[in-house]
């Protein structure tokens, strides 16, 4: 009875907890809905604290709590939304949801470990789950293929798993591939530098592989001695060194190894691992190899070392470790292994260093290779010892540290000896004991317990602040040379994996590299090549690992973008580059400029080709030909081979091959069927052949050369895709080859021929000039021809050769006319031409003589010994300018803005005017005169108003403009301060051009018969009158077309009226619409000049005869009355030259400038001292190593320095080999340089500025004209600068007294500048001088613009981005 009662009770009690818990799921249900109802109104606090009441019911509805992690995201409670999301997670689920939205949120609060499992729970709990996959694939450092994963480890399908999470749990620690480029793929994310090379190529020699992470610059203290102890005990050390930041070597750690590789941080010491035996392959051949890390410090104990290192080469096993240890599992410690023969040599070690990928995780490192190591070595048959037993299982090197130092283990662990040690143990009691011990028991075991000490130190300071610097070493340039000591390492790009004729050659300059010894690691085209056939896979083949000496491109620079971000980054690893490319024009397009100047060298197929880049690009060109083969067999007879096409074998046979995809209009075969058709040969048995694919790349082409053959006797076309070998047959079957190009880089197809010994009727133009002539063929003239049209990258303007037909016709007649009486000879001198050019061994000597001189080029002894300025054959591009379609406002358009009392006044589009009234104003209002045509910037008038307020003694501005039709390179004119003399040689200011109406009215107004010169007209009678000019320095107008500028024709009208019955002469500049004065001296009128020339009687390098010398005879020439030349020579050299002993026509004065020899040399001084000394108003200053270039040079210079309101006059100066040294001084890269320094003499320049007369604030002392009067006034020189500055100084000082420095190139000159006084450093304290007196003043220099660059020698405007006007 009593059982019944419990039982029946015991029944009540759970209906009445099932009834609860019913109620309170529906109270949590009810309370989760109003959460909804509130999260769907946006309001995330209410919805937050319903849903936490939700859960606090119901703790295990997973739904909710997300959904509470939801709302407290939305209301910024990040830590309280994470959570929440966290305790979802830990709930069951299936959907994924929970871990991933933790995921994402740990990911915001930077908690990438949590986030990487919240994204692998996810996988987990949902396979499908593409978000979590993608993101977690986001945390790998490999790219990660899910699909080459499951095709190729089917077995990960079969698990259920996600291929990622397989990947993670399994497929990492089991060496699995995650992605198909793996295994091949040479990392380019790592960067490597051998710095010193290891030689190592004898057998029977022993090595270590000493691995060393330098975190903070500076190697670790014990890894010096440490190399000294092995190559103390007879190995060879190859140092590799693992870097965080840029390494500096000491001489003594750079003399200490053998060798020496820099890399970055990345993989740890197996990275390293594979690193070095791939760069030291020979290495494998050692008969014992050390492979240790810096980890441990070893004893200062030779004696002992040496006792180890004994062992280790007694020990009988494969592969000897030193210590072993049971965590993770037994296996060998990787600070110190050993290897014997068998173990380098195995199949099983070679793989294991081959598959070796990067893993940057340590434990994983460990897990992966390190604890597997021992024992995959022993299942593959080799064995593996432990030189030293510890009683300890879990790293002996910690725990059973004393036991192996008293059993003779030279090494200490330097981590447990770091403080920081303690916060990765819970070994503290040991801990405490051990840091108590070390330094005793250390030094009786023969270890240096300071060096051990330093050690330690070093490793806490390993965490310095980092920088910018993201170099492998502090001065990489230093070990930049490449070394003759090893085979070079080249690293070839090239598409010869495809079939085409670029292809082919480059397979066969592959097969010629081959003949030079050089190592190579060839990589493929692995992207789709054009149109192109694949061949074979595109898989690299490798012979070496690292760093390339130099890296070949067999493209031309506009196909660089079929190469892969990977091999990009392997060719600007390498020290030098070679671009191997070919081209048909005589000019470079335009598409070729990003990559052009990529390289060091070029090679060139051809002397044609060789001539255009030396042309346009500044870096030695070498012919290195493609290489051709002499065929050692016909794999198919000509009877067989012609049959195949339908063609009679009893036909003679005009064979031509071509690409249509090369264009038709280059290759010419239009031509050549004219001319088989007026020669008659078909009705004597002949057929032309034209072999060809892609013939309709081109459609219209296609077709019309299709419809020329078919209305050609005996000629046809064979459109087919051929293999080598059959190309090779179909021309052994032809008797003739026939190439009527227009251009070729090489001709590739005429070498083939000739090589299969076939007579050759070709264009005796560009490439195969180079191997056919009429010794072995039949060259036919050709005809320059310009392109009239563009076609592709041949562009219009460029230059072809044009085939002579009646002479194509003429030789096909007598090539065939010779086959046909059984004359064999000519093919057979083709032949041997080719065999004795093209040959890969002929081709091999050509490449290492270029390779010799690129190796010498990098040797920094041989490259100071060829330092020389070169003049600049390639000049920068200007900036790319755009203009849109409608900038602005149309100036037409353009209203009064009643803010402001500015008046636009239209002018027509050539800058004339042609109403008889202006706009009824003010004597204070401004005119606005602009193009009715131009566009103009909105804020125009706001501008003037406003540079009217900041300058009112301005009465006429004018302002910049841009014009979209001009070249790219004056596009934007900026425009100077008022320039007078530039304005009388170029209409620099065209328009727009402001005025006040009062100061128009006082000059007399507008004088329209002017025509296009009007405002040129009215800015010089405003300045006349002596009103303020000055310019606004913004773009205000903008032209859809060209410029409009005054005419020259109009200018000079202007011009010869004002100045009437002057004695200025104005005549052609030297560019089209520039003018230049020269001024026109009575008899009687000349005025004295005294010439001042230092010297310390230097001898020209050319002729041998003293500068001074060679100067005097110049000012000899001149055409000034030389009773007026007064020459005052100082001479630093005592006693009396020849040269002051000859007659001279003018007057010469010689003064002994003799310093005492501990005297430094001041040119101010001296220049000071000579100038006092002369009686001349007129002085000229004078370099003894410059040379007048023509007799008017002394005319030039005083028709400007006769000018009371100018105060010093330059010239034009050239360097000896004619390039610009001297054409005004402009304010750049913080300082002041040469405009234009080593650029080509013809070469177009910013509006023209180089050939202009034009006023700057600076020219050069080399050459200057002054007035005694102005040295007097400012004392001269300033002698504080004693070498460099003082004629800048000079001129900025005469500017700011008001005069005018004006440079004139009608006054020309040679100079070898610092042949008179050598190449010096100018000293610190005259910078900083300078720097102090005039850097401010040279940031507004009134002659040059704020918008031009500063960061360049020649003068360009800079784009402004966004501008107005785009």
């Amino acid at each position: 009875m009593c059982g019944l009662r419990r039982r029946h009770s015991m029944q009540q009690s759970v209906g009445k907890s099932n009834i609860l818990r019913s109620l309170s799921r529906k109270r949590s249900r009810w309370f989760s809905a109003k959460g909804d109802a509130s999260y769907d109104q946006r309001d995330w606090a209410q919805a937050a604290e319903y849903y936490r009441k939700a859960v606090a019911i119901s703790p295990d509805r997973r739904a909710v709590w997300i959904r509470l992690g939801h709302a407290l995201k939305e209301a910024g409670q990040l830590e309280n939304a994470f959570e929440a999301y966290s305790k979802a997670s830990a709930l069951p689920g299936d959907n994924g949801d929970a871990p991933y939205h933790m995921a994402v949120l740990a990911n915001m609060l930077n908690r990438g470990p949590i986030a990487m499992l919240g994204f692998a729970q996810a996988l987990r709990e949902k396979p499908e789950h593409d978000a979590a996959a993608g993101e977690l694939r986001g945390f790998l450092s490999e790219n990660f293929d899910s699909n080459f994963y499951r095709k190729t480890y089917p077995e990960s399908l079969e698990s259920g798993m996600h291929p990622l999470i397989h990947y993670i749990d399994h497929g990492r620690a089991e060496g699995r591939l995650p992605n198909a480029g793996a295994a091949v793929k040479v990392r380019a994310d790592i960067r490597s530098q051998i710095v010193k090379e290891f030689r190592f190529n004898k057998p029977g020699r022993e090595a270590a592989i000493l691995i060393t992470h330098v975190p903070a610059g500076r190697m670790k203290p014990h890894v010096l001695p440490y190399m000294t102890l092995l190559r103390n005990a007879g190995l060879s050390v190859l140092l590799v060194v693992i870097v965080d930041r840029p390494l500096q070597l000491t001489d003594e750690e750079y003399a200490a190894a053998d060798g020496i590789i820099v890399r970055d941080n990345g993989g740890y010491d197996f990275g390293a691992w594979q690193q070095a035996f791939q760069s030291c392959p020979e290495v494998f051949g050692a008969k014992l190899l050390v492979v240790t890390n810096d980890s441990i410090v070893p004893t200062a104990d030779i004696t002992i070392f040496n006792a180890m290192i004994e062992r280790v080469r007694q020990c009988p096993a494969d592969i000897v470790g030193l210590t072993e240890s049971h965590e993770y599992g037994w296996h060998i410690q990787s600070y110190f292994v050993a290897f014997k023969p068998k173990a380098l040599s195995s199949w099983a070690f070679q793989n294991f260093i081959r598959d070796i990928r990067r893993i940057d995780d340590k434990d994983e490192v460990i897990r992966t290779y390190e604890v597997p190591f021992g024992r995959n070595m022993r299942t593959a048959g080799l064995t593996v010892q432990a030189l030293y037993v510890s009683s300890f299982a879990a790293n002996p090197t910690f725990f059973g540290w004393r036991e192996l130092i008293e059993a003779g283990f030279p090494f200490i662990k330097v981590l447990m000896l770091r403080k920081k040690f303690e916060e990765s143990t819970d070994q503290l009691k040991f801990l405490k004991k051990l840091q108590k011990e070390w330094p005793t028991v250390l030094e009786k075991a023969g270890f240096d317990v300071d060096l051990v000490r330093h050690a330690i130190f070093a490793a806490d300071l390993s965490s310095l602040p980092a920088g910018h610097d993201h170099s492998l070493l502090v001065n990489p340039k230093q070990y930049q040379a490449i070394t003759t000591d090893h085979p070079l390492r080249i690293a070839y790009f090239g598409p010869w994996n495809y079939d085409n004729g670029l292809a082919s050659a480059s397979r066969e300059l592959l097969c010629a590299l081959h003949h030079t010894g050089v190592q190579i690691n060839a990589y493929p085209v692995q992207k789709p090549f054009h149109i192109h056939r694949l061949l074979c896979p595109a898989v690299p083949t490798l012979d070496f690992a690292g760093q390339p000496d130099i890296a070949i491109v067999h493209l031309n620079p506009d196909s660089w973008n079929v190469l892969t971000d990977e091999q990009l980054a392997i060719i600007r690893s390498a020290k030098q580059r070679i671009g191997y490319w070919v081209w048909e024009t005589d000019h470079l397009p335009a598409a070729w400029k990003h990559d052009l100047h990529s390289v060091d060298r070029i090679w060139s197929p051809s002397v044609y080709c060789a001539e255009v880049f030396e042309r346009e690009v500044g870096v030695p060109v070498d012919v290195v030909p493609h290489p051709v083969r002499i065929p050692p067999r016909i794999a198919t007879d000509r009877d067989t081979m012609l049959r195949r096409f339908g063609i009679d074998p009893k036909q003679r046979v005009i064979l031509y091959i071509f690409d249509g995809a090369s264009y038709l209009v280059r290759k010419n075969p239009d031509g050549l069927v004219r001319a088989f058709a007026a020669s008659g040969l078909a009705k004597q048995g002949w057929t032309l052949v034209l072999k060809t694919k892609h013939l309709f790349d081109r459609p219209e082409a296609g077709k019309a050369l299709t419809e020329l053959v078919e209305q050609t006797p005996g000629a046809r076309i064979l459109e087919v895709s051929l293999f080598a070998d059959e190309v090779t047959s179909l021309l052994a079957a032809a008797d003739i080859y026939a190439s009527p190009h227009c251009s070729e880089g090489f001709g590739l197809t005429v070498a083939e021929a000739m090589a299969v010994g076939k007579s050759v009727v070709a264009t005796d133009y560009s490439g195969t000039k180079d191997f056919l002539d009429a010794s072995c063929g039949y060259p036919v003239p050709s005809t320059l021809w310009t392109l009239t049209e563009n076609h592709g990258h041949y562009l219009k303007g460029h230059k072809w050769g044009k085939i002579d037909e009646k002479g194509l016709t003429a030789s096909l007649v007598k090539a065939a006319t010779a086959i046909m009486r059984g004359d064999q000879s000519m093919g057979k001198a083709a032949r041997n031409t080719i065999e004795r050019l093209l040959s890969y061994e002929a081709v091999a000597r050509q490449i290492t003589a270029s390779f010799d001189a690129l190796v010498a080029d990098t040797d920094p002894v041989i490259r100071q010994e060829r330092a020389t300025r070169q003049a600049l054959t390639v000049l920068p591009e200007a900036p790319e300018v755009t203009v849109g379609q409608a900038p602005g406002i149309k100036f037409s358009k353009m209203e009064q803005d009643t803010r402001y009392t500015v008046i636009p006044v239209p002018l027509a589009s050539d800058l004339s005017w042609d109403l008889e009234q202006l706009p009824e104003g003010e004597p204070t209002d401004w005119l606005f005169f602009a193009p009715h045509n131009a566009y103009v910037h909105p804020d125009a008038q706001a501008m003037l108003v406003e540079a009217a307020n900041n300058r009112p003694d301005i009465s006429l501005f004018y302002a910049d403009d841009v014009a979209a039709d001009e070249s790219m390179l004056n596009r934007i004119r900026l425009k100077p301060d008022f320039n007078k003399t530039l304005l009388i040689a170029q209409d620099y200011i065209g328009a727009p051009v402001f005025i006040r109406r009062k100061m128009l009215d006082a000059v007399g107004g507008l004088k329209t018969a002017r025509g296009t010169a009007m405002l040129y007209d009215l800015v010089l009678r405003v300045a006349e009158a002596g009103g303020g000019i000055s310019r606004i320095l913004h773009i205000v107008l903008a032209y859809r077309g060209e410029r409009p500028v005054a005419s020259l024709k109009d200018r000079l009208a202007v011009l010869q009226s004002m100045q009437a019955g002057s004695d200025i002469d104005y005549v052609p500049g030297m560019a089209p619409e520039l003018l230049m004065q020269r001024k026109q001296f009575k008899r009687g009128e000349y005025p004295a000049v005294s010439i001042v020339v230092p010297t310390r009687r230097t001898r020209s390098t050319m002729t041998g005869k003293p500068y001074v010398e060679e100067l005097l005879e110049g000012i000899a020439k001149a055409s000034w009355p030389m009773d007026k030349v007064t020459v005052i020579v100082g001479d630093d050299v005592s006693g009396e030259p020849d040269w002051a002993k000859r007659r001279w026509p003018f007057t010469l004065r010689r003064i002994e400038t003799v310093r005492p020899a501990d005297e430094a040399f001041n040119y101010a001084a001296k220049m000071n001292r000579l100038w006092r000394t002369a009686k001349d108003e007129h002085i000229v200053f004078m370099n003894d190593d410059s040379a007048p270039v023509g007799p008017n040079w002394l005319e030039a210079l005083m028709t400007f320095a006769s000018d009371a309101s100018v105060g010093g006059v330059g010239v034009r100066l050239y360097y000896e080999d004619g390039s610009i040294q001297h054409a005004g001084m402009v304010p750049v890269f913080r300082t002041v340089a040469h405009a234009w320094l080593n650029w080509p003499a013809d070469a177009t320049t910013y509006q023209d500025w180089a050939v202009s007369q034009r006023e700057w604030s600076m020219v050069t002392g080399a050459v200057f004209a002054t007035r005694r009067a102005i040295l007097e006034q400012l004392n001269g020189f300033d002698e504080r600068f004693s070498l460099e500055f003082n004629d800048v100084d000079l001129c900025l000082r005469i500017r700011n007294l008001g005069y005018r420095i004006v440079y004139n190139p009608d006054a020309q000159f040679t100079h070898a500048e610092k042949a008179s006084r050598g190449e010096t450093i100018p000293p610190g304290a005259e910078v900083a001088l300078f720097l102090s007196r005039w850097s401010r003043w040279l940031d507004v220099d009134p002659a040059s613009h704020p918008g031009l660059a500063k960061d360049r020698l020649d003068i360009v405007a800079v784009p402004q981005h966004g501008a107005w006007y785009n």
